[in-house]
């Protein structure tokens, strides 16, 4: 599975926490960051993409800030140019498959055809879509999301 995300995305971090038993379980996804909602989000980006363990920011990241809401709490750095290289490459991938939002998903059906949906998937679908057996999704903050 390929995810891009924003992280100043309200439903970008819920969702990668949904994931998560399901990474546990043999799922393999690919995060893509992108750069578009806030001017934080370009320099958070580059945070993740530098980062030695990207899994941990996004583990620990959660924002407590009312404005940021369920954004990703990451402290932005000055993006290089390889990091501003990269969020474009993303961003311009993202535009060609004509995605307008995150989190956006891209996967593979039981069919094997390519299939992507925008916006957070509900607890519910994520069996279906991801073709595995259903996962405990146990944070009470996902429940809003079945």
């Amino acid at each position: 599975m390929y995810a891009f995300m924003d992280p100043n995305c309200i439903f970008c971090h819920p969702t990668w926490k949904a994931l998560q038993p399901y990474e546990a379980a043999g799922l393999q996804v690919r995060w893509v960051p992108v750069a578009f909602q806030q001017a934080s989000s370009a320099g958070k980006a580059a945070a993740l993409l530098e980062s030695r363990d990207p899994q941990a920011m996004l583990r620990h990241g959660e924002s407590t800030n009312v404005e940021e809401k369920e954004s990703i709490r990451i402290d932005p750095i000055p993006v290089s140019v390889a990091a501003e290289a990269k969020i474009d490459a993303n961003g311009k991938l993202m535009a060609d498959m004509g995605f307008s939002g995150t989190p956006t998903v891209l996967y593979k059906d039981a069919s094997g055809a390519y299939v992507a949906l925008q916006g957070m998937p509900t607890l519910s679908q994520l069996p279906k879509i991801l073709n595995m057996p259903e996962q405990a999704v146990t944070d009470p903050e996902l429940q809003r999301f079945r």
